[in-house]
């Protein structure tokens, strides 16, 4: 099948749906409503009341709403594509049930029960996430997970969880055999749709690691020279450049070129070089958006609109959970926004 019959059909709606997602001035409109009860009032009346229960308003549902909704999104997409994907957008909405399954474990651990209804929402897998939270030891929620893809990589680091003392372990073996298994199914594309899908993941890749690397320094202690076996790993790269930032031995601009390319670092215009977590965090973001930005204006029948528009979705929900914390710890309404990505 060439391009314009691959992605002829899906290329109508994706544009039709990146044009329903929120645009900064809906965003700014949120940030000022006064309290989470008109924040909900506001979202049921945009794109989001099919999933919200506005008359318990409680942050978690509300944040566990926008990732129904993200799901919902991608499965009506998914019935107009071919099989090749289906199977891409397949690994994008399991994304959603490592979150849910990252969550359940964290309430199993610390004791607690349901913190939302929603969690009985069928995403990928059929559990039931009261079986696990009733558990009475790790034993007992690895076996409740035995029909599903976890089950094996949470067997296999139940050492670390009882070293760490910790679900953490889990968290991170669960996001690289993903990620593995993601970056591992561009094996199978064409040659163009390749190379597009595995810049995009690339740049996703080296941002979850720069968040793994700030959580194992700042809550786990884990040593420089120990970091590589916690991060994610793409073909031929052991993650060294962010490890040597780690170090300190080369300048955060320098670290940065080698993952995007010098022009690009340049295009990005003025960052603060001198915080080293933030500057990646940024210049990542913003290179993530400009790829994004360039798959909806640059030629269509292309693997990259679907990428384009996972991003997309990603930031409107981050930009949408910063917002619904803010309501939450009543933070300045004046800083909000500039924490959001646009």
């Amino acid at each position: 099948m060439t391009s314009i019959g691959k992605y002829g059909q899906i290329n109508a709606k994706l544009r039709a749906m990146r044009s329903n997602l929120l645009e900064k001035d809906i965003f700014q409109k949120l940030i000022n409503t006064p309290d989470l009860k008109e924040l909900i009032l506001n979202l049921t009346n945009i794109r989001f009341s099919e999933f919200i229960d506005d008359k318990n308003p409680d942050p978690v549902s509300l944040e566990y709403s926008v990732t129904l909704e993200n799901v919902h999104q991608w499965k009506h997409l998914r019935k107009d594509c071919t099989h090749e994907l289906v199977q891409i957008i397949d690994y994008f909405i399991e994304e959603y049930e490592l979150r849910k399954l990252k969550h359940i474990l964290r309430l199993w651990y610390r004791n607690k029960q349901f913190d939302t209804p929603l969690l009985n929402e069928k995403i990928r897998y059929d559990y039931s996430v009261s079986d696990i939270l009733e558990s009475e030891n790790i034993h007992n929620v690895i076996d409740k997970l035995a029909h599903t893809p976890y089950h094996p990589i949470l067997l296999n680091n139940l050492p670390k969880f009882d070293q760490m003392n910790s679900v953490f372990p889990f968290e991170v073996s669960l996001d690289k055999d993903y990620y593995k298994r993601l970056w591992n199914l561009t094996d199978y594309f064409g040659k163009r749709d390749r190379e597009i899908s595995r810049k995009m993941l690339g740049i996703e890749i080296d941002l979850l690691n720069l968040e793994l690397i700030t959580r194992l320094k700042d809550f786990y202690n884990v040593p420089a020279s120990s970091l590589a076996e916690y991060l994610i790993n793409k073909v031929n790269d052991g993650e060294k450049t962010f490890i040597q930032s780690i170090d300190h031995t080369r300048s955060a601009q320098q670290i940065l070129e080698e993952i995007v390319g010098e022009n690009r670092v340049k295009r990005l215009g003025n960052l603060d070089y001198n915080n080293k977590t933030a500057f990646f965090e940024d210049a990542l973001y913003a290179v993530m958006l400009s790829e994004a930005r360039k798959a909806f204006t640059g030629f269509p029948f292309t693997i990259s609109i679907l990428w384009g528009y996972r991003v997309f979705l990603k930031f409107e929900a981050r930009n949408l959970f910063s917002i619904i914390q803010s309501k939450i710890y009543k933070l300045d309404k004046n800083e909000i926004f500039g924490h959001l990505v646009f």
